[in-house]
């Protein structure tokens, strides 16, 4: 979100290339937006919503890279959205469809549970210490190194949904060595997902 507000706000110096930016009024956004759409992806085989958000069909830019959604959730509540806006029995409409590589021949089954399945991390820290890369949701692995004469760290940690339970933080003990302490940030519908912590005591 924050980068859109940043691409939104500037103003670049190629007008080829401006779309309109900085968007400051709801039509400049509207037709801005409609015209980078046009050519950054219609023109180069991502013609729909699914293949914009998934790219499995434009290989200039590298099929997977050049996208911007990995939420498998989208592709069917977005569609429910669009189907009614195609509402006239008059309407031909063309489907894009993908097929994979040992595609099932029918459906599968649409999970029963509607318990939230967001496994993720929205913090995680080593009081008073920094981690090695900095904190991402994505990462599940870090490095921290500290001196002999810390024997003991706090690891702190948040989930992303109130509905997911998080265990593995608080105070614990260095031996002399390497250390290794996991983070398992468990989801509603039961789902885990494991951080790993290496830390080093000099």
């Amino acid at each position: 979100m924050v980068q859109g507000l940043i691409y939104a706000s500037t103003q670049p110096t190629n007008e080829k290339t401006a779309y309109k930016r900085p968007w400051t009024t709801r039509y400049k956004s509207i037709m801005g937006g409609a015209e980078y759409v046009a050519k950054k992806y219609v023109k180069v085989g991502q013609n729909t919503l699914y293949f914009q958000k998934f790219n499995v069909v434009n290989k200039t830019n590298g099929l997977y890279r050049h996208q911007y959604m990995t939420n498998i959730q989208a592709a069917e509540a977005e569609a429910v959205k669009m189907s009614k806006a195609y509402t006239s029995e008059d309407a031909e409409l063309a489907f894009y469809i993908p097929v994979y590589t040992e595609m099932p021949e029918t459906p599968c089954a649409k999970p029963i549970s509607n318990a939230n399945p967001n496994n993720y991390l929205a913090t995680l820290e080593i009081k008073n210490r920094e981690l090695t890369p900095v904190f991402s949701p994505d990462v599940d692995s870090y490095d921290l190194t500290v001196p002999k004469k810390v024997k003991k760290v706090r690891i702190n940690a948040t989930a992303v949904a109130g509905t997911s339970t998080v265990t593995g933080t608080g105070k614990v003990k260095l031996s002399r060595g390497e250390n290794v302490f996991t983070v398992t940030c468990k989801a509603e519908n039961g789902a885990e997902k494991t951080y790993t912590i290496h830390i080093v005591r000099e």
